[in-house]
Parts: C-alpha cells; sequence; structure tokens
C-alpha cells in the first residue's frame, strides 16, 4: 500500500480527447487538504483531488494531469482519467492516483509555490490551475524551512538603515541530516548572501536549528556606499536557512521589502566630520577630514527614501535654498571614510 496523502490544490487538467464545448469548460483541483512536503526516494504515494468545473458548459472526456514543479520540469501524474459521467458546472469529481512514485529531482523552490498545469494546451481550451503555499520536492540532503513567524515583527519590511536583534528558526524537513554546518543567510541585490549565524551539529528529520543575530545592521554588514543605493535597486532583503554547502539551493526564502525611512537611530558619528546649522534654512556647512576632499561624495534623502540630490563635496557649504521643509538624511561616502546623520530642513 501507498501512503495517503491529499493534494492541495495544485493540479490542472488539459483535454487528451473530445468532449469540450467551444472551450468553455474550465476545470481545476479544489477541496483539497494536504500533500507531502517531502517527497523520500523510494516511497510511493496515493494522490488524491477533487476535479471541479468552474466553467460554463459540461464536460466529458479523458484528461491528462500533469505536475510542473519548476520552470524545468514536467511530470505526467495520469494521463488516462476518464469523466464519463458529464461534470456540469461547479460539479466536482474525486480523481485518485494509487502508488505512485516521483521520480528523482531536486524541487527545491524559492517562493514556497508549486504550479501544474498541461504540458499541451489543447488551442482554445480554457485552463486553469492552482497552487499551494508548501513546497514539494525531492531531496538528497538536508532541507530546512525557515519559520515565517519569526519574521512577522517586520510586516512593513526592514530599514536600510536600521538595526535589528533577528531570532530565528529552521526545520529540517528531509529525511536525511545536514553534511555541514547551518546557516542563517541575508542577500540583497547585487551583493553576496552573507552568513549572520552559523550552527554547528546534526539535525535530522524535524530538528530545529535556532539562529541568533543581535543588533544586525544592514547597511554596515553589507558594507554598502551611497553609490550603492543608486537607482533604488536595493529593495528588498531576503533570508534563507542552508547548508554552509555552494552546490546546494534553498528550500524556502522569506523575502521582505527593504525600506529608506529616515530616523535618528540612523546615524553614524564619524570623528573629525561638522555638519551645522541643525536646523537649516538655505546653507549647510560640512566640515570634513583633510584626506577626504579628494573624492567625497554628498547625496541627500528625504522621508521617503527618494534621492534629492547627489553630487561631488567641492566645498565646505551647500547652497540648499531650494529644498522644501523636512527631515533628510545626509550622507558622505569617500575612500577615507563615512558619516551619516539626520538634517532638518527649515
Amino acid at each position: 500500500m501507498g501512503r495517503r496523502i491529499w493534494i492541495i490544490g495544485i493540479f490542472t487538467l488539459v483535454m487528451l480527447g473530445n468532449g469540450w464545448c467551444q472551450g468553455q469548460a474550465l476545470l481545476g483541483f479544489t477541496n483539497t487538504d494536504g500533500f507531502p512536503q517531502v517527497v523520500a526516494q523510494g516511497n510511493q504515494y496515493d494522490v488524491s483531488g477533487w476535479i471541479i468545473n468552474r466553467g460554463t458548459v459540461a464536460f466529458s472526456g479523458v484528461l491528462g494531469i500533469y505536475l510542473k514543479p519548476d520552470s524545468n520540469t514536467t511530470l505526467t501524474i495520469d494521463n488516462n482519467f476518464n469523466v464519463s459521467n458529464a461534470l456540469l458546472p461547479g460539479d466536482s469529481v474525486l480523481w485518485t492516483r494509487s502508488n505512485y512514485n516521483f521520480p528523482p529531482g531536486h524541487f527545491r523552490l524559492g517562493n514556497n509555490d508549486v504550479l501544474i498545469w498541461p504540458t499541451s494546451p489543447v488551442i482554445g481550451l480554457d485552463v486553469d490551475y492552482d497552487t499551494i503555499s508548501s513546497v514539494i520536492y525531492y531531496t538528497e540532503s538536508a532541507a530546512f524551512r525557515l519559520a515565517n513567524a519569526d519574521f512577522a515583527a517586520y510586516p512593513n519590511g526592514m530599514e536600510l538603515f536600521g538595526r535589528y536583534d533577528i531570532s530565528a528558526r529552521a526545520t529540517n524537513l528531509s529525511q536525511l541530516a545536514n553534511d555541514h554546518d547551518v546557516c542563517l543567510y541575508a542577500k540583497i541585490p547585487g551583493k553576496a548572501p552573507l552568513c549572520l549565524d552559523q550552527e554547528t551539529g546534526q539535525y535530522g528529520y524535524n530538528d530545529v536549528a535556532l539562529f541568533d543575530a543581535p543588533q544586525f545592521k544592514i547597511w554596515d554588514r553589507f558594507g554598502l556606499t551611497a553609490a550603492d543605493t543608486i537607482g533604488g535597486v536595493i529593495d528588498q532583503i531576503t533570508f534563507y536557512a542552508l547548508e554552509t554547502d555552494t552546490s546546494l539551493n534553498p528550500l524556502n526564502e522569506v523575502v521582505l521589502p527593504l525600506n529608506r525611512i529616515v530616523g535618528l537611530r540612523d546615524e553614524m558619528h564619524t570623528p573629525g566630520v561638522g555638519v551645522y546649522p541643525n536646523p537649516f534654512t538655505s546653507v549647510l556647512h560640512i566640515d570634513i577630514p583633510a584626506d577626504w576632499k579628494a573624492d567625497a561624495m554628498v547625496q541627500l534623502h528625504d522621508i521617503a527614501g527618494r534621492m534629492v540630490m547627489h553630487q561631488r563635496l567641492q566645498a565646505n557649504s551647500l547652497d540648499l535654498s531650494n529644498l522644501p521643509a523636512g527631515s533628510y538624511l545626509l550622507e558622505i561616502q569617500s575612500r577615507k571614510g563615512s558619516h551619516r546623520q539626520q538634517v532638518i530642513c527649515r
């Protein structure tokens, strides 16, 4: 006997025979209750789900059912399911497949979704598909999944200049233990992933690795400069748990927006740098160390993170008489050092 598994709304159907009426039938899956998060090598599974007609006309005929776990893989689950009685709009019929053995493959999906759709859509056929929130994959190594609840404290994302005490958990959903240490990684666009905390030891099936990254400062840990933020490409931060093995890919990723909200805690005071008066009305004076002057750049961001000025710092004062009143983040960057603080225009 195989293992009884209920498919969570992820299959899409395509007709292999006759019976469609002008492409008006729309078939998908519904009323489903589960699916294996880990497909283990050598195990067979009983998969099952309810086919529903969401279209406007009845359907009868032969269906093919396909699994599309990633952009490069298509699996045929069933190519001969016969709907002999007319399936009226809104009606459903139970489909089952016993002792199905998923072929080897590494379905490590970062977006936590699995899509199912036909391999060869029929011309004129309205095709439906469903998704699931869990990941279906086959793995020959440990597979760690972060707990989304650990990042619920950041409903609006994180701030580029913020400091965070991060505590996270990752569960090994594979039947195999890790061969290497396990890291909590963070990555932002254009930068290599950063290991925030590394845990040693063996983690078997359902074992939990605990990570702590106190005082995580995004700007400083990634070594960002003002030039990195030009163009707004750094707009999200991604977390995942993974063995320290460059041949593996993460099982899932937690992606948060990365904002540029200016706040007092964003300030980085630097010896030898003076910015005055603050608040200012039209002219802002800036004193910097002598060895900064050859290549110092200065920029201002408003409270929403938009860059309002970016130029070489060629004098000890800036004419900002056209700047609207408000709070801004002033950044000075050179090869010799950097400075960041909030300034207020009145």
